[in-house]
């Protein structure tokens, strides 16, 4: 009976916040892999990711800052996803920043578009302001730069039928050049890419009824040499790449359902080698391409839909004829739509999208995986770039939960953290964080998926601090 009333007692201590609990996953300690999230309002979405060279990333999204106004966030992340800045830039106009590049003078270059106007952002290596240009009406999508003499945006001007408009400009962001490709039909621009310094190649789409493709060839002028449309209408590009026979790898999906994605080698003269569709028992839906280098194959970005309608990260690696090698799904949250990738200096990969919360909002979301497309569980994020004044353990939220939650957590110092999980009769159900922790804020979520229905406890240890909080999970 005395048992029966402890039990209840802890239940009701959970509910009304006495007590508390939560879990996470670390990243891995064999190897450079790890997910992250990271959240700063209730819609939060990860645009374009590079690696920099100090085996670090840089992250561009966008932010919500105040009503529905979007601003831009950048985040600087070590090669273990652990945050070193952020800046909000909020210019009191919406602005949405498509692709970031990082600049030889070890700052960033950002394009994109504001209202109806391209634009194209220098900042230093802290992410501290340098200049703002707008190049007139349009959208900047893809941005490249010889970091020599030039940057080159490609996207779409701003007309009811829109049209292909590449910019070049100098390293100061002067406009050299403008180029609008015109059409009787809606085209734009999706990606461009750099050759020898002095020849852009730009893929996109053009409308008839369906999407179709283009591929152009242009001098270090913007004159055309070369182009290709693709008449058939079964194929819309998403993204391309060049490859080591200077030729291309094209990724895109079919157009009609069930969507498929679709991979297509052309030579270097535009003449088509292979086209390999890949069907499946979902839609699948491409959104970038890379070649991997030494003839090693190609990787195609993408996302799947479930028969509920949930989205998933999706990567596919091919070899050098299409085909598939292996394939690997990652997720947080119901739905995770990914918009860019790169390979990584240990020949991994690198992804950046949205992961929406356990309250349905967009966080983003973070992929670092091996080579062979491995990665570790969802684990511990830095949430602020602030260190706080003393050491403190939040109430997980939400709570009860079924079966995620997240937990925040701060520590005023470096040194070796742990967090273990205990069910109700004190035997350890997992170790959450065994590692050590440069000081900061931090968030993590929590899936007792794998666990029954109870009061659960969490214990947060460090030198100098020791905590112990639960939780009730609910199913």
């Amino acid at each position: 009976m005395k048992y029966c009333k402890k039990i209840i007692f802890l239940i009701i201590a959970v509910l009304t916040g006495m007590i508390s609990l939560t879990s996470l996953s670390v990243k891995a300690q064999s190897s450079n892999i790890w997910q992250k999230v990271y959240s700063r309002s209730m819609q939060d979405d990860a645009t374009s990711i590079k690696q920099t060279s100090d085996s670090g990333y840089i992250v561009c999204a966008v932010t919500n800052a105040g009503s529905a106004l979007s601003v831009i966030w950048l985040l600087k992340l070590d090669k273990f996803g652990d945050t070193l800045w952020t800046k909000i830039y909020n210019w009191n106009a919406n602005y949405i920043p498509k692709d970031i590049i990082e600049t030889k003078d070890g700052g960033y270059a950002i394009t994109g578009y504001t209202s109806s106007k391209m634009f194209l952002i220098k900042t230093n290596s802290f992410g501290d302001t340098l200049w703002r240009k707008f190049y007139g009406f349009g959208r900047g999508f893809s941005l490249t730069s010889d970091n020599k003499n030039c940057y080159v945006i490609a996207g779409e001007d701003g007309s009811p039928i829109t049209k292909v408009k590449i910019v070049k400009t100098n390293l100061s962001g002067e406009l050299i050049w403008e180029k609008i490709i015109s059409d009787s039909i809606s085209t734009t621009a999706i990606k461009v890419k750099m050759f020898n310094s002095n020849i852009y190649f730009v893929c996109g789409r053009y409308s008839i009824q369906f999407y179709r493709t283009y591929i152009f060839k242009l001098n270090t002028f913007g004159d055309s040499i070369k182009v290709k449309y693709f008449a058939d209408s079964a194929f819309a590009i998403s993204s391309f790449d060049l490859t080591n026979d200077n030729g291309f790898i094209l990724g895109g999906n079919k157009t009609k359902e069930p969507v498929s994605i679709v991979l297509i080698k052309l030579d270097s003269l535009f003449n088509e080698i292979f086209r390999n569709i890949y069907s499946s028992n979902t839609n699948e839906y491409c959104i970038d391409i890379l070649n991997i280098p030494n003839n090693k194959g190609y990787s195609i970005l993408g996302f799947s839909v479930s028969g509920l309608g949930n989205l998933k990260f999706n990567v596919k690696r091919f070899d050098q004829f299409g085909s598939v090698i292996w394939e690997n799904f990652y997720h947080y949250g119901e739905d995770s739509e990914p918009r860019q990738f790169q390979l990584t200096n240990d020949k991994g990969f690198v992804i950046a999208g949205y992961g929406n919360s356990n309250l349905g909002f967009p966080n983003v979301y973070i992929v670092k995986t091996d080579s062979l497309g491995n990665t570790s569980p969802v684990g511990i994020s830095n949430y602020s770039t602030e260190i706080p004044n003393e050491f403190i353990l939040y109430q997980n939220y939400p709570n009860p939960f079924n079966p995620k939650t997240n937990l925040k957590f701060g520590i005023p110092k470096s040194g070796f953290v742990t967090l273990k999980v205990y069910d109700i009769l004190g035997k350890e159900a997992k170790t959450l964080v065994y590692e050590n922790q440069p000081a900061g804020n931090y968030i993590v979520n929590f899936d007792g998926s794998n666990l029954s229905s109870g009061v659960y406890f969490y214990r947060l240890e460090t030198n100098d601090f020791v905590q112990t909080k639960g939780m009730v999970l609910l199913k």
